[in-house]
Parts: C-alpha cells; structure tokens; sequence
C-alpha cells in the first residue's frame, strides 16, 4: 500500500515534547512555534504497530512486563539478520529505556575516570555530556570536509587511539549530524585502528535503518567476528518508526563479564530491568508489519533532503549542505548569513524572526561541538507542506540586510511619477517600508516624518517610503506635494521579497501595547482609517544607506509600532545610534 506522508497530524494535546514544550527549550518559543528541532517524526506510525497497540490497551491490565519470550527476541534479531545480514543471538541482547542513559552505563562500566573517550565533532551533544559527566576526558578527532561530505582524519585517528589514555572510542554511525553513512572501508580502518591498540567501541547506531536510496548501513560488528566482545552496538526501533515515547533501546554485549555488570549494575543496583509493557507489544508489530512503510519513508526523507538542498540554493545561495546519505536531517552551514545578533544566538533569533525552532548553539558553545559553530541541524522528518514554509522563514529571516552589505538598486513607482533608489543627489537615505497608506499608524509615521523632514535634509539624508498601497488609492486622497519625500507604491510587495521585509505570523504576534498607544495617537491627531491594502500583517522596517546604497544600519520589526521614531532616524544620520 502507499502511505501518506504528506498529511499533517496534530500533534498538540499529546503531551508533545517537540511541539508543546519548546518554551522550555527557548524562552522565546511558543506552542505555535514550527519546531525543527528534536529527532522525533510528524508521521503516523505503522498501521500495524497501531492495530497492534489497540489490541494490547484492549487486555486492560499493564503491570510490570518483561521481554523473555522467544517471539520477541526472534523479532529483534530476524530484523538485523534480514536488514543487515548480521547474526546477532538473543542472548546478547539487553534492554535500556534509552541510548544517552545506556552510553552513561557503558562509559562507566569500560572505563575508569581520568580515561580518555574518543568522540568525532561535529557530533550528537550527549556524547560530550556522558562523558564529562563520568569524570572521563573527550578526546576529539575532528571530522573534516571534503568534496562530497565529511571524511575523517585517520592520520589525527591513528594518533589519539595509540594514546594510552585513550580507552574507549563512540563511534555514532549513521552520524550525527552530518548524515554520513560510513562506508565499509571506512569502519573497516577505525575499527582494526582501535582494537589493534586496545581501545573497545560503543556504537551508536540508533538510525540504522533511516538510510537514502543507493545507501547501505553497516553495523560495526558485522565487519569484526572475532573480536565483537570489544563491540557494543546500541540501537532502537525509536528513530525507525517513530517510537521514542516507548523507551526503548537494544544494548548489544557479546563479553560475557561485560554482561555480567551490566546485570548487576543497570538491571540490578540502577533498576533498569523492567521494559514498558506496550513497547514489547509496538517492537514486535514494527518489525513484523512495519517494512513496507520503512522502505516508503526513506525515500520520502531522501525527496526532503533534496528539496531543502535545493530550495537553499535558489534562496540562500551562499549557504552549504552535503545532501545526507542517512538520518532526516540538513546539516546546513549558514556562516555568510551570520551578521548583526544573528551569530549571537542562532536559535533564538530564528524564534523571534521567523517562528522556527531549529537547533544550533551559541557562537562559543555549539551544540555539536567544535565545527557546529555556524550550522544548523534541521529535522526533515516532517510533512512536506511543512518543512516548505518553515524553510521558506529560515531563508527569509537570514538573508536580510545589515550593516556593510550593498542594497539591490531599483526603480520604483510613485502615485505621480517614477524614481530611482540610486537617484539620491549625493545624500544618505532612509528607505522606510510601511504597511499601506490607510493604516492610520502609518500615516502617523509619515506625518512625524513630515514634520523632521528639514532636519533629516539638514542631517545630508532623504527619505523614502515604500507602501503597498496602489497609486490611484494614494491619489484619491492627498496631493503631489502633501509629502516632501517620495512614497514608493509597491503593491505586490515585489520590494518586500527583494529586501526581505517579513509579514508577522500572526496578529497575536504583532500587535502590543505601543501599537494601541500609537493607534490612539493618531486618531486624536484625526487621522482616519482608509482602504485596507496588500498584507494586513505587514512589519515595517527601516535601512540608512549611504550614497552608494551600502547598509549602514537596519532595522527589521518585531510589531506593528515598532520603529524609530524621527529623532532617531536624525540621529542615525548623524552618526548617533
């Protein structure tokens, strides 16, 4: 059957940690905040895991379970061995409600504090947070770029696992977040390199099975029967069918001390040992009815990797992404974008501009570690509508201009004649973009504007104001010589686009207490409300160019009244902030 991954799913009233707690994650994020963020999918479930569940809540009693039975295991390991051609015995197989608490397990139960624990940045943050938190030491061999991707560094490899402190290397294949799917050779030199000088390896390998066309994941193990005692491989249906919620992870241990303290020390002493009741019930239906829709869903997410790779490169040329071989995320490099407040903190200001949630990291303190610095992780694993707008207002809110940038010339239309943005006698000038003429803030602005006029002349500016209103609209209602500056009709907000000048989300977001003192304000100066024009939710914004149109400040507004006002503008042209 064909599935739909187009449909969006609500996922609001579910206790949805993507949706419903980004507050918690952003302070500047709402529940309406479009969330890129988090490694979990927009996508229904398999049917089958859904009957499955049904059923199993149908039976009305959920005590303490275990994961015992033969069908669950010969579910487990049928996977690998039909996936992956990899035998894995059930034995072998140990339970943990997660990956990041079972690498915490692991580092302490192979390692001793002081230890050295090899890790490849840009890399998932928990990798860092495990190992710092057991009292070991991160060693980094830092990925490096090539052509068509990351690529290690083997020589710099070689050099930190023949360091004796270095004792345990975690590997993260597929990786994360850059999306290499690590070919045979190349797991074939890491691991000879570290078991040749006594460093054991945990992989996490926990997005096995989210792999593009034409790519083929292997596990770790596979390649080295001989010694997979010094192998634990981590892996979970999780990411497969979107199942996180259930926690639940297979912890893969051939060394049967290693199995002992695990026994004893995460099933006995830290108590985890019991499996909630339907994720045994979910793993059995996903593996069992699961493969057809698996097989759909990768090459829905290849298809939304190649559309965000792409829609940047027609909208946001001068960022870089590698078109990810595994995993649904666009590791996404957007350093030429990075001016003004933008760099200060990447996340937050893609809340406040554009409503997104994206993960990135503070310039200093990336949140995959050295390399991250100026990207973006996001999560494509998500309806195709939606990742169209949410990429549509990360381009938007990332190319605007600042200072030291050059200004695009054009021609423009008044209601009595035309211009040129670059006709400027010499002067500096205020480009200033309104909403429309009859929106009485506006022409509250204008008037004020009005009245300053020979003082920004004075200052050596001018000003310009782009509305988009039509011009037989303007006509009706005042003269040629009603304003000493031009007004600049742009009723298909084609100058808008081209300077990006964004429309509020929504009216909640745009209007605040100093639009409503504004509104005041002008109707006591009787002002009246005219037609009403072009996009309702409009945000002004203002720019100071010099004679050669070069940026030498800007504005982008948060509301509806939130702009300079003309003693600032004065100011501004005065070299004053």
């Amino acid at each position: 059957m064909a599935y739909d991954f187009d449909k969006l799913v609500d996922r609001h009233g579910t206790n949805s940690g993507k949706w419903e707690f980004m507050p918690v994650q952003n302070r500047y994020a709402e529940t309406s905040t479009l969330p890129f963020w988090v490694a979990d999918m927009d996508f229904p479930c398999p049917d089958g895991v859904v009957e499955a569940l049904h059923k199993r809540v149908d039976r009305q009693i959920f005590g303490y379970s275990a994961n015992f039975t033969g069908e669950f295991f010969r579910s487990i390991c049928g996977w690998y061995w039909h996936r992956f051609g990899w035998y894995v015995n059930s034995r072998d197989v140990f339970y943990c409600g997660g990956i990041v608490p079972a690498l915490r397990f692991l580092i302490q139960l192979m390692t001793h504090e002081g230890d050295q624990v090899l890790v490849q940045p840009p890399v998932y943050r928990p990798f860092y947070n495990k190992v710092r938190c057991t009292h070991r030491v991160p060693v980094e061999n830092r990925l490096v770029e090539g052509p068509d991707g990351y690529e290690i560094d083997f020589a710099d490899f070689e050099k930190k696992v023949k360091d004796p402190r270095t004792t345990l290397f975690l590997l993260c294949s597929p990786h994360n977040p850059s999306g290499r799917v690590w070919t045979e050779e190349e797991l074939r030199r890491m691991g000879q390199l570290c078991l040749e000088n006594g460093v054991r390896i945990v992989a996490d390998e926990i997005h096995h099975d989210i792999v593009a066309p034409g790519n083929k994941h292997i596990p770790l193990e596979k390649l080295f029967p001989e010694r997979k005692n010094d192998i634990i491989t981590c892996a979970s249906v999780s990411k497969t069918f979107n199942l996180a919620g259930l926690s639940y992870s297979n912890i893969i241990i051939h060394d049967p001390h290693l199995q002992a303290l695990w026994t004893q020390y995460v099933q006995g002493d830290c108590g985890v040992h019991l499996p909630n009741p339907l994720s045994i019930t979910a793993i059995q239906a996903a593996y069992a009815t699961g493969e057809e829709w698996l097989d759909q869903l990768n090459g829905y997410l290849h298809d939304n990797l190649v559309f965000v790779k792409e829609y940047l490169a027609e909208h946001l040329p001068k960022a870089n992404m590698y078109l990810p071989q595994g995993t649904y995320f666009a590791w996404v490099d957007v350093a030429p974008y990075l001016k003004g407040y933008a760099r200060e903190d990447l996340d937050s200001y893609l809340v406040k501009t554009a409503n997104i949630l994206i993960e990135s990291g503070p310039e200093g303190a990336p949140t995959f570690g050295p390399g991250g610095e100026t990207r973006l992780r996001i999560n494509t694993a998500c309806p195709r509508p939606m990742l169209e707008e949410g990429v549509r207002r990360m381009c938007e809110a990332l190319d605007r201009l600042y200072p030291g940038d050059q200004a695009e010339d054009f021609a423009y239309q008044t209601p009595w004649g035309e211009g040129r943005l670059s006709d400027n006698g010499g002067k500096s000038t205020l480009l200033l973009f309104l909403r429309y003429y009859g929106c009485t803030i506006c022409q509250l602005d204008m008037q004020r504007l009005k009245q300053a006029y020979e003082k920004i002349e004075a200052a050596g500016g001018r000003a310009l104001v782009v509305l988009q209103s039509d011009p037989a609209v303007i006509r009706e209602q005042i003269g040629q010589d009603f304003y000493p500056f031009d007004i600049v009709c742009d009723p298909e907000q084609a100058l808008f686009r081209r300077y990006h000048v964004c429309p509020a989300l929504s009216v909640e977001r745009m209007a605040d207490l100093r639009a409503l003192e504004k509104i005041g304000q002008a109707r006591a100066a009787g002002l009246v409300h005219g037609k009403y024009e072009g996009n309702e939710l409009q945000l002004p914004a203002v720019f100071l160019l010099d004679k050669d149109n070069t940026v030498l400040k800007a504005h982008y507004a948060a509301k509806a009244a939130d702009l300079p006002d003309a003693d600032q503008l004065i100011g501004w042209l005065n070299g004053k902030e």
